[in-house]
């Protein structure tokens, strides 16, 4: 009897992780169709990731730390990133905590992510599902008190599927993989400060593009000056304080001969933030960093970095 007990366990267990994540379907790229919705109740704005402006979302597998996809939302000239993550965790007496799960069935799915205490609750829904024609994808921002929703915005998009050509083939940043030593100075431009000392950029002698092996993580550029030798991370994540008015963010964008990924922080009116650039040249590539601090829009000190490089032959 206990040797068919540990077979129906082991079967069990085989059956559990052969179960396929229900984003798994809908692994693509999508453009959206008509207008964009969005409702509003008792809230003062709602503008996540600026849903009106909405042109195309994206839905990739993922290997990070607690993460099984990563949906790209595309509205103009920002993206935004939501992760799809599974995670329970509270403190030592289970009076505050957070959470991250996935659910769905056939021509469904959706994760839901949020925190909650004694007697507030705050979440965010993302759900893709199947039409009769396309595709349809819904986001629900809601905020409870004591049981009762105090404000909520409800995201509502129509989209299609695209060709396979559509997709995204690889990181823009696999591309400019390996070493590269500088070609004449390094170019340094300041605006509303004289304080530009970005990785001793200066004294730039090279930089080496490889994989990432940290969390969120997808390459490392090892910037290399007479001096030292600093490492600064190409990553993708977003994160948003429980009300909506604070966050961080990392976003990867690119194309044919080149590729951009940036990584600050922002709260209502403002934002920081460093973007890596690089730009495929005949004679080999050219690297840039944008280091700026923006408020209502306006940028109001800046660091703009930038150098000709040369690839080394391995």
């Amino acid at each position: 009897m206990k040797f068919i007990a540990s077979l129906i366990l082991l079967f069990s267990a085989q059956a559990f992780a052969e179960t396929p994540n229900p984003f798994d379907t809908f692994v693509g790229d999508y453009s959206v169709v008509g207008a964009p919705r969005i409702q509003n109740v008792r809230k003062d704005f709602c503008e996540r990731y600026r849903w009106k402006d909405l042109k195309t979302v994206s839905i990739k597998p993922s290997g990070g730390l607690y993460e099984s996809h990563q949906i790209r939302f595309v509205a103009g000239p920002k993206e935004s990133l939501f992760q799809v993550q599974e995670y329970q965790q509270s403190n030592d007496v289970a009076s505050t905590g957070s959470f991250a799960e996935t659910s769905g069935g056939e021509g469904w799915a959706a994760n839901a992510r949020g925190t909650w205490n004694f007697t507030n609750k705050q979440h965010t829904i993302v759900t893709i599902f199947k039409t009769e024609s396309n595709y349809r994808m819904t986001i629900k921002d809601e905020s409870f008190g004591a049981g009762k929703l105090r404000t909520a915005c409800y995201y509502e998009a129509d989209l299609i599927l695209n060709a396979p050509g559509f997709m995204e083939a690889a990181d823009p940043f696999d591309a400019f993989m390996g070493s590269y030593v500088i070609e004449g100075k390094p170019r340094i431009k300041e605006v509303g400060t004289n304080y530009c000392l970005l990785y001793s950029f200066g004294a730039l002698k090279g930089i080496t593009v490889k994989p990432g092996d940290a969390k969120y993580e997808s390459h490392r550029v090892d910037v290399i000056s007479a001096y030292k030798s600093v490492r600064h991370s190409v990553m993708n994540y977003e994160t948003r304080n429980d009300r909506d008015t604070a966050g961080s963010f990392a976003i990867t964008s690119g194309g044919e001969g080149w590729a951009a990924n940036v990584r600050g922080t922002w709260s209502i009116g403002s934002k920081s933030g460093v973007r890596i650039r690089l730009k495929q040249t005949e004679r080999g590539v050219v690297l840039a960093f944008d280091d700026e601090t923006t408020r209502s829009g306006v940028v109001k000190k800046a660091c703009y970095y930038e150098a000709d490089l040369v690839k080394v032959a391995e």
